[in-house]
């Protein structure tokens, strides 16, 4: 059994271009991690940062741009509740709750979630409890 040789992570410069062609092959997380840093503003990704969320929203990957929202703002052409609509009309209940949860959605949602937290609860699963303590507490939070 031999050991993998160590490589340490290179910071290699990416250029503009190679970061735009990042985006239009659905990195584009990867790209806006590069872009941060080697401090270069996402802005001059140009449209192939918003054709790449397009992208990553036509073949369904919503859950991942909430995940590039949750880490680098709202940079994209689609809302938070649009991203977590997809979710719901696909049934995605576990990326569902975990999104909204981050983004402390509920009101908007109420009836997707509830589904989705029952869903949990039909299969049994051992965080259903916990979903529903949690959307409850966010509730809650969001009256006072």
């Amino acid at each position: 059994m031999s050991l993998k040789e160590f490589k340490p992570s290179s910071n290699t410069y990416r250029s503009i271009e190679d970061l735009r062609e990042m985006c239009r092959k659905d990195s584009v997380m990867k790209a806006l991690k590069a872009c941060r840093q080697q401090n270069i503003s996402f802005s001059q990704l140009g449209e192939e940062l918003v054709k790449g969320f397009r992208k990553l929203r036509f073949s369904k990957n919503s859950g991942t741009i909430l995940s590039i929202y949750n880490e680098f703002g709202v940079i994209g052409p689609f809302s938070i509740l649009e991203l977590l609509a997809d979710l719901a009309a696909r049934k995605d209940y576990p990326a569902l709750l975990k999104q909204a949860f981050r983004f402390k959605v509920y009101d908007e949602l109420k009836d997707d979630i509830e589904a989705a937290i029952t869903w949990h609860e039909d299969k049994g699963t051992p965080d259903a409890t916990a979903w529903r303590i949690k959307f409850e507490s966010l509730h809650n939070n969001s009256i006072y």
